[in-house]
Order: structure tokens, then sequence, then C-alpha cells
């Protein structure tokens, strides 16, 4: 994977605009989080605009998404090295632009210390977010030229009752290239901005479960019982719709090819004994992949452009369990999009903007 750097200092840097998360007035003993965490340097991650990381993850999709969702460039050609303009396909930027942490200073989940609100909020999950495209739905960067993302906290979120807040921690990480960026810090007036990217995550961090809760999920999970949460289900049929079951090996290569050491993604023990859950868990960045690869494919059938999604995640995906994963034209450039589990339900749904 290309080399990757991290600073957390940088001058003043221009924002732009993104709906915040609606702000709890919460008089809580956590309410200083709105504050202090926004607060916190952004940071300044480094990266190559390499083509390989791309291709990698198109190789580690193919088998589990139809051929036709896949440039044929993925194929077994050898790893390109053409030095040419490179326009990531969308949903890419995920691949690139991660922070390469210490294991040493990774929290006990194999997560990033950096986005945590801290104790005790030790779990974390991800909640959705949204990206847009500013460049014809593509990062178009040079090969091999250096590119960097600015990821900063800002906006926080406490919900829930006294005793069982959930903190919302919304993350804003603008991509582009480094001279593009070092002209904003200069001064210099880049036409249209500096970034080809904007991407909001919204990340929610829980308490540790309660004894009681979890003896319970972990005898379920040795019983073979599946607990079942609220199933919520389409309003509409789709129109496009392909099903594959994720398996573990697709979860440890997404996990190595992002830089996710995150343990409900890689350790099952972890996820039955810790978190309650019967399996690993689908990264919410691969659902999220693989919805904006659905709709990719349909606009080099139709010569169009994703310009922006929009997405929640409802409820958990597991490896070894079916997914389907889902889209709809609701017509003047929007597609509603979804993915659903073995029951039906809807485990992510989504808007994306097309033209």
């Amino acid at each position: 994977m290309a080399s990757i750097t991290c600073t957390r200092s940088l001058r003043a840097v221009r924002c732009l605009p993104h709906p915040r998360l609606t702000r709890s007035q919460s008089t809580t003993p956590f309410a200083s989080l709105q504050t202090s965490l926004p607060a916190r340097p952004p940071q300044l991650i480094h990266d190559l605009a390499s083509p390989v990381p791309s291709w990698k993850l198109h190789r580690i999709l193919t088998g589990f998404v139809p051929p036709s969702w896949l440039p044929p460039t993925h194929s077994d050609t050898p790893i390109p090295t053409d030095p040419t303009p490179l326009p990531l396909p969308p949903a890419h930027h995920l691949v690139y632009f991660n922070p390469t942490i210490p294991e040493n200073s990774l929290l006990p989940d194999g997560t990033d210390p950096s986005q945590s609100p801290g104790g005790p909020f030790v779990r974390r999950m991800w909640a959705g977010g949204d990206v847009t495209w500013l460049n014809r739905g593509a990062l178009d960067l040079a090969a091999n030229t250096p590119a960097v993302c600015v990821e900063r906290i800002k906006d926080v979120a406490i919900k829930g009752k006294e005793g069982d807040e959930k903190v919302f921690v919304g993350i804003e990480r603008r991509m582009g290239p480094v001279a593009g960026w070092e002209a904003e810090q200069r001064g210099d007036a880049v036409a249209g901005g500096w970034e080809q990217c904007v991407e909001r995550r919204n990340i929610v961090f829980m308490r540790e479960r309660a004894t009681e809760e979890i003896e319970k999920l972990r005898a379920a999970v040795r019983n073979g019982e599946v607990v079942k949460g609220k199933v919520v289900k389409a309003a509409h049929a789709a129109t496009i719709s392909h099903a594959l079951t994720p398996s573990p090996a697709l979860l440890f290569r997404f996990s190595a090819l992002t830089f996710n050491a995150h343990a409900i993604h890689l350790d099952p023990g972890y996820c039955r004994e810790v978190e309650g859950h019967r399996g690993l868990l689908v990264h919410g960045p691969l659902a999220l992949t693989l919805v904006v690869t659905m709709i990719e494919a349909r606009m080099r059938e139709t010569g169009g452009t994703i310009k922006s999604i929009e997405y929640r995640n409802l409820a958990p995906l597991y490896a070894g369990e079916e997914m389907r994963v889902c889209g709809r034209d609701a017509g003047n450039g929007r597609w509603d999009v979804w993915v659903e589990g073995p029951e039906g339900g809807m485990s992510l749904k989504g808007t994306v903007m097309t033209e």
C-alpha cells in the first residue's frame, strides 16, 4: 500500500459547509465533549496517488460482484504504472488516506484514538455519512503524485438518557492534490477550491455493554439463537440488485487495504465475548463501496456521473450471511440505494445523486 504520513498541526484551514449533527442540549457530565472534541487539531494525512490500492480493491471484489460492475482493467493485467491522470472510481478514496497509527498507540479494540471521546465510550460503530465528488465523480490525480486529506472533527452530538448516552462524532475529510492545498495555505486563490472529494463520517461511540446484557447475548450465540432487531424493509422494489455472502477473508483483505485493525472485523472471539455479536461484522465502508460500485456500473452504461451519496447504517451485517445490494432509479438523477440483510431488512439506506 502507498506510504502515508500523518501530522497533527497545520495552519487554519478553509472548511466547506456541511450539514451538522443536531446538537442535543445535554446537561450530562459529557456535554463538554461538544466543544473539546471539535477543538482537537486537524490532521494532515498524506498519500501518493498510486493506482495500486484501487486496483487491489477491484481484485478483492472480484467474485463477489457481477463482472459488469468492475472495469475491464481490473482483471489479470499487470499492476498499472501508466503516469497519465488517474481518475479513481467513486468510493475508492476509502483505500487511500488512512492513518498508519503504530499498534501501541491504538485503542484496545484496534481503533484510532484521535476520533474517540474516551471512557466510558469504548465501543464504536460507523453510523453513516455522506460523500461529495467535486470533479465529475472522481479523484482525478496524476499517478504517483502527492495528495493529501485534511481530517477534522466537525461536530459532536450526545443522545440518549443519562447513563445510556451515545456520542455521535461527525468527521470531515477533504481530499485533493497537495499542490492545491499548499497554494491555499499560502493564501493563493484556488478556483473552485483545491478539494476533489469531501467526505463526512458519522461515528457513534457507546458504553461497554452491561454484564446482564452481554451474558444474555453470549448465551444466544452459544445456543445458535439469532437475536433479531427491528426489521425495516424498503418502501419500493429494487430495479438493480445483487446478492453476495461476504467471507471472513473478504473482511480481512478489506481491513488490510484500509489499514483498519478494528477487532469487530477480524476477531470472532472479540465479537462474541466483548461485543455480543454472533460473528464478524461487515465494515460500513465496505457496504458503502458496494452500493457505489453498483451505481457506478450503471453510470458507465449511460454515460452519467455520480455526484454524491448520503447514507445511514441501520443494522449490522455479518460474514457468512447473505446480503443483497439494491438500487432503484427514482428519477431526476436520484437513485435510492440500500443493502438488505438475510431477513430482508435494510442494513444500509441511502441516496445517490447523479448527472
